[in-house]
């Protein structure tokens, strides 16, 4: 009897924390909500999706708390994205939705005033060409930068 009652207790208890650690995994940081303008990159023109175009230093990328995720273009000063969503896994990477497609961007820091992020993702517009070396086929040294170092965005908390 105290055999069975010991499991039972066990098992009620290991699936409350489970379900606790796996909310705490989707705890969105409230650091991120407001608007941050772009003030650096590593390579650009950078893409966030193909609506946007190129996007250089001065895009605003903008994070409401119902989750919603706006892009404004810094040259035309207007909104470019469709109506998007967002989420954040384990306080490091960001998931960018639009309907059934996403992007992934790993946040390198966060704070009140700075947020970093890192994207892997090889924009539409760089050209996809490959060159051909003794050994084979090498895609376009660009590619291999973005996929090797990813393209950083810096960004500062606008007031």
């Amino acid at each position: 009897m105290r055999l069975t009652l010991s499991i039972i207790i066990v098992f009620i208890t290991s699936c409350g924390s489970k379900k606790n650690a796996v909310a705490q995994n989707y705890v969105i940081p409230t650091e991120i909500y407001g608007e941050w303008k772009v003030k650096e990159l590593n390579i650009f023109p950078f893409e966030h999706f193909k609506h946007c175009g190129k996007l250089n230093l001065g895009t605003v990328f903008q994070f409401s708390e119902n989750k919603q995720f706006k892009v404004f273009d810094a040259e035309m000063n207007q909104l470019c994205n469709h109506p998007q969503s967002f989420s954040v896994t384990n306080n490091k990477e960001l998931g960018v939705m639009l309907d059934d497609y996403g992007i992934m961007y790993t946040i390198e820091n966060l704070n009140e005033e700075n947020l970093t992020l890192r994207t892997t993702r090889i924009p539409t517009f760089f050209p996809q060409k490959r060159k051909k070396y003794s050994e084979g086929f090498e895609k376009d040294s660009i590619a291999v930068r973005i996929e090797t170092e990813g393209i950083i965005i810096k960004m500062e908390k606008r007031d």
